[in-house]
């Protein structure tokens, strides 16, 4: 248009103010629910995890245990060439170097601050008034029982396959070569242990879903003391593999369990108490290996192994029927 003298140089400025006004209020209130989808979306997917607990931690135990297989291959190698074996303990230094990579990459979010306490006194009664919640909670005590039975059995049973191996081997065909040393028989027994039990773990979640967390576990110690009594009349020709058989099925069972066990102690607890909750369970388990170790260890001296073995596996499994009879507290 002509521009002449007192006409302004931009005749339809402002006339779209509101229209652009109105377009960037729209923008911002789409950016602010884009955000909010985006902090919905991600809480989704944290609590979608925590509802998979048992399949999380199930392959997180399967992964260290092919690690401890690769560990116990790799001692079997030492042992084989006749290198110094005081070597293997540097190279167990590595795994904890690349430990503290991991650890560094966790999510922020992992990294959550708790409340504050001032001081001792204040800590000491946090501490108790966190017991007293977990104690009055009759399905607490009875998972904590449910953990530390288990556990303590198969502690106190484990040191008792050793001499069940290297006793099998002594009466091999290939007794006194290199492939049946002692260190070599040991280290490739545990990588198997170890390949069988990470094997239990990673498919733990496959036993939850068909049967439920409750009577999985309860499942799974049946098995460990049927197998456990079994011992005594397989072992009456005085042999050697039924005790090793026996081990692997309780290395199988007690890694199926614990990704269960773990899953049913993250929902039992609340938010704040759930790592004291897993310092209780892991000192009561201790306690109860440490009555049960001599209690076993007198069984196997007066008696014999195969008792060892019978009376405890009766006990797991009058445990687990008692726990499946139970009203069920867990989904």
């Amino acid at each position: 248009p002509a521009r002449g003298k007192g006409l302004p140089k931009n005749a339809w400025s402002g006339t779209r103010d509101t229209y652009l006004r109105e377009t960037r209020r729209k923008l911002d209130a789409l950016r602010a629910d884009l955000l909010d989808a985006e902090a919905r979306t991600r809480l989704m997917v944290r609590m979608g995890w925590f509802e998979l607990k048992t399949l999380v931690y199930g392959r997180t135990r399967a992964y260290s245990l092919i690690g401890t297989a690769v560990s116990s291959a790799g001692a079997s190698l030492f042992a084989f060439s006749g290198a110094d074996l005081r070597y293997i303990f540097f190279l167990t230094i590595i795994p904890y170097v690349i430990d503290l990579f991991l650890v560094s990459s966790y999510p922020a979010y992992l990294d959550e601050k708790t409340d504050e306490i001032g001081n001792a006194g204040d800590f000491f009664r946090s501490s108790l008034h966190v017991f007293g919640d977990m104690f009055r909670s009759p399905a607490t005590r009875k998972l904590l029982a449910d953990s530390s039975v288990f556990d303590a059995v198969f502690k106190s049973l484990k040191d008792y396959v050793q001499p069940a191996i290297l006793l099998l081997f002594a009466v091999s065909p290939l007794h006194g070569s290199r492939f049946t040393a002692p260190g070599v028989i040991l280290a490739l027994s545990y990588t198997l242990f170890a390949v069988a039990g990470s094997f239990a773990a990673f498919h733990a979640h496959l036993l939850t879903g068909k049967f439920g967390r409750e009577k999985t576990a309860a499942l799974l110690m049946f098995a460990a003391g049927a197998a456990m009594v079994s011992v005594f009349p397989a072992s009456a020709a005085g042999k050697a593999w039924p005790l090793i058989a026996c081990y692997l099925i309780l290395h199988i069972t007690h890694n199926a369990r614990r990704p269960v066990l773990v899953d049913m102690f993250g929902d039992i607890a609340k938010k704040n108490a759930r790592a004291t909750l897993l310092s209780v369970d892991s000192q009561l388990r201790a306690l109860l290996t440490a009555a049960a170790a001599p209690a076993i260890g007198f069984i196997a001296e007066n008696v014999s192994i195969p008792s060892a073995f019978m009376v405890p596996g009766l006990i797991l499994m009058v445990f687990s029927m008692l726990s499946l009879n139970k009203k069920k507290e867990f989904s």
